[in-house]
């Protein structure tokens, strides 16, 4: 019985070591994991104390910045000012003196007086306005070149192209009506009207013309497939050969009537561009008086 008791004894003194030994295994492994977490967070801490640091340099410099662009600010304000104040006081007080002062002199020769400031620019706005529709008109004109089916074989696309480069040409023609109507006081605005047409003119008739030596070209080449065309069915023989060149010399006479309507359009403006620049050369000797 004495034995047994110290067996058992024993028994539970062995399971309480072995109960102790897992709780040291458990305790060391948790502080194992608390110092790498520890680790970790230190690192981080670190990490954002620096990004801080340059949030606050960064602050700094923005600060600096604003600071800069309150004094920039102020001193273009202060000279915005005087440059106003400096422009009204020659616009309002001595502009206006030596132009009346110009202009009476000027009627006294029997000149015309000078333009006010309005209508220079007036003038200058008219003038880019009229640049700008020209080339757009130009740029137009080379869209509708590559989009009316400029290279393909039959003589439709041409004829299309050609009649749109004539009505550009007749609405960029001025019409003497308009001229008549017009002051005597728009000189410059009409030799720049006039100088744009022509150029315009001459533009568009080179195109046509381009336009007219390409329909010549496929208009021969139908010429001589109609031919051939018309041998081989007097050869064979067969009659129902024979209406594709009848349909093709009708392409033929298509073609060809639309290139002698599109060179007579291009004549026409060119007459009128001799005129118009004989009418813009003399309005050019008028305003310079």
């Amino acid at each position: 019985m004495a034995e047994l008791m110290e067996l058992k004894r024993m028994k539970i003194r062995q399971e309480d070591f072995l109960h102790m030994k897992d709780q040291i295994l458990q305790i060391a492994q948790t502080l194992e994991d608390k110092q790498s977490i520890l680790d970790e967070v230190r690192s981080e801490r670190k990490s954002l104390q620096s990004e801080l640091a340059r949030y606050i340099a960064m602050v700094k410099q923005i600060q600096k910045d604003f600071e800069l662009t309150q004094q920039a600010e102020a001193e273009l304000t202060k000279e915005r000012d005087q440059l106003s104040q400096q422009l009204s006081q020659l616009k309002n007080h001595d502009y206006k003196i030596f132009k009346e002062e110009v202009d009476q002199l000027r009627m006294e020769k029997g000149l015309r007086p000078l333009p006010s400031l309005e209508q220079e620019e007036a003038e200058f706005m008219g003038r880019y306005l009229e640049q700008r529709r020209e080339q757009w008109r130009e740029d137009g004109m080379q869209d509708v070149v590559f989009s009316n089916g400029l290279y393909n074989d039959g003589g439709v696309g041409s004829s299309c192209s050609n009649r749109h480069g004539a009505a550009i040409i007749n609405s960029s023609s001025p019409s003497p009506s308009s001229s008549s109507q017009r002051g005597p006081g728009s000189g410059s605005t009409k030799s720049l009207r006039t100088s744009t047409s022509s150029s315009s003119v001459a533009s568009a008739s080179s195109s046509t013309a381009v336009f007219n030596g390409r329909d010549g070209g496929r208009s021969g080449k139908s010429r001589h497939t109609g031919s051939s065309h018309s041998r081989s069915n007097s050869s064979s023989g067969k009659s129902k050969y024979e209406s594709p060149s009848r349909s093709g010399g009708s392409g033929h006479n298509s073609s060809s009537r639309s290139a002698r309507q599109s060179r007579s359009r291009s004549q026409s403006p060119s007459q009128s561009s001799t005129s118009v620049n004989a009418r813009a050369e003399r309005l050019k000797k008028r305003s310079r008086y």
